[in-house]
Formats: structure tokens, C-alpha cells, sequence
């Protein structure tokens, strides 16, 4: 067995974003927002809330610019 063949389905990341790369990019970036502003300020529900929307605008971003590339 080669070493490729024995990381085969051992990667759940991947899959993930093959199966579904929108909703990928959707949890990156709510995330990431998240945690900055976690840092600066103190992690309330409005920082989440806030994080969430930055996440579907993101989203949302990440959507129109693969349409019109693709």
C-alpha cells in the first residue's frame, strides 16, 4: 500500500468541501470573524449574530463570483 492510497477517505476535510464547498466557505467565514471579534470584544450573542451575517454575506459573495466565473 503507497501512502496515498492509505490517506484515502482519511481526509474528512476534503471531503467536505468537494461534497459542498459553498457551505464550506460559509463556516470559514463566519469563524473567522468570529474569533477577531471574540478578541476585541467580549463574545456576546450580537458578535455571533453579527459573525453569522458576515458568513451569509460572504457566502453570498463567494456565489456570484463563481457563477460569473464559471
Amino acid at each position: 500500500m503507497s501512502r496515498l492510497e492509505s490517506l484515502e477517505y482519511n481526509l474528512p476535510g476534503f471531503d467536505i468541501f468537494f461534497a459542498a464547498p459553498v457551505w464550506y466557505f460559509f463556516f470559514l467565514a463566519s469563524s473567522s470573524p468570529f474569533s477577531v471579534l471574540a478578541l476585541l470584544f467580549s463574545p456576546t450573542p450580537l458578535v455571533l449574530a453579527l459573525s453569522i451575517l458576515l458568513g451569509f454575506g460572504t457566502m453570498y459573495l463567494y456565489t456570484v463570483v463563481r457563477q460569473t466565473v464559471l
